[in-house]
């Protein structure tokens, strides 16, 4: 639907035995999914194939972030913060969904006029193209597509390492104490790391459920990072020990509760 965007269903961990395999896929449901056209579609699809679904025996509810929320809010008011209006820097934005809202909503602003951005991400470039102002410029990294539309690898890893920003916003797919910042996608790990490695800020954008993920491949630790931008459903301990690794922990106030999802 258009108000999830492009999706993903990402083949993430796959464990080979003698006998057969388990394997383990993170898919992000739209919002107007059910749980007959998405859950059991899904089982339907691998039956044909003699593979059985196991895991949670219900579909999570579908996590969306409202455009007007206060987490959102905090994110473009940090943003103005460390970039200001008057003297727009360039920035980079990453892949994946929380990047993508972000993205609209500082291109629905006014604090976006005058900048450049730098993207590896397909929606977001969309975005800026989609634009009746012609003062933002979009630089589009170039790649390998991934299932969530951004782009990766080694000709990604070149553009990027070629230039420089001044502030760097990028999801995550689980936060891990006291590791720090992963994500499913080794070689989108590596395109997050090439893109901090020429950024002068770095600014980590997730909501709580992330701390309770898991993934694969680590792109930052927690000394790497300058802020992270999440929501007060983090539980106590949680923000305590983030606070402890992290030079800024940012807490919004969330108008509803967000669900643990993908």
């Amino acid at each position: 639907d258009a108000e999830s965007g492009p999706l993903t269903l990402n083949f993430a961990l796959l464990t080979l035995t003698e006998t057969g395999f388990t394997a383990k896929f993170d898919v992000r449901f739209p919002i107007c999914a059910t749980e007959e056209t998405c859950k059991k579609a899904c089982e339907a699809a691998f039956a044909g194939y003699g593979i059985s679904v196991t895991g949670d025996p219900d579909m999570t509810t579908v996590h969306c972030v409202p455009r007007d929320s206060e987490l959102v809010q905090t994110v473009l008011r940090c943003y103005a913060d460390y970039t200001g209006v008057e003297n727009p820097q360039p920035i980079a934005i990453g892949g994946g969904t929380t990047a993508y809202v972000f993205a609209q909503h500082l291109l629905e602003s006014q604090q976006s006029s005058g900048i450049t951005i730098l993207t590896n991400s397909i929606p977001v470039a969309e975005l800026v193209q989609a634009l009746e102002s012609k003062d933002v410029e979009v630089i589009v990294t170039g790649g390998v597509t991934t299932r969530s539309n951004s782009l990766v690898g080694p000709i990604a890893d070149k553009v990027v390492a070629s230039l420089r920003v001044n502030t760097v916003f990028l999801g995550t797919h689980s936060v891990s104490i006291p590791r720090g910042f992963l994500m499913p996608n080794s070689l989108e790990a590596a395109t997050d790391m090439a893109m901090m490695d020429i950024a002068d800020r770095t600014i980590i954008l997730t909501d709580h459920t992330k701390w309770s993920c898991t993934s694969l491949s680590l792109f930052a630790r927690f000394d790497q990072v300058d802020t992270v931008i999440t929501d007060d459903g983090l539980d106590p301990d949680s923000v305590g020990k983030t606070r402890d690794l992290v030079k800024e922990l940012v807490l919004a106030h969330q108008s509803e509760p967000i669900q643990e999802g993908e």
